[in-house]
């Protein structure tokens, strides 16, 4: 129970924070992020969107399908 309360206490700062930095680029503004058939292509492609294309070196495709699920559900 300690250690759940000490972690509470530490990362509670961050709860009401807004997007920074890469997230507009992997989140906001990425739109194969914003439903479920994006899945597929989180395998295809990079995870930063910007001008209307998906671009850049940054291959995680399992964090991008954890975005999706994410973006699903919560909105």
């Amino acid at each position: 129970m300690l250690i759940v309360v000490i972690g509470f206490i530490t990362f509670s700062n961050g709860f009401f924070n807004e997007f920074i930095g890469d997230d507009y680029g992997q989140i906001v503004d990425n739109v194969t992020v914003h439903s479920l058939q994006g899945i597929f292509s989180a395998f295809e492609v990079s995870t930063f969107y910007s001008a209307g294309m998906i671009f850049g070196t940054y291959y995680k495709p399992f964090m991008q399908i954890y975005f999706t699920l994410i973006y699903t559900i919560f909105g």
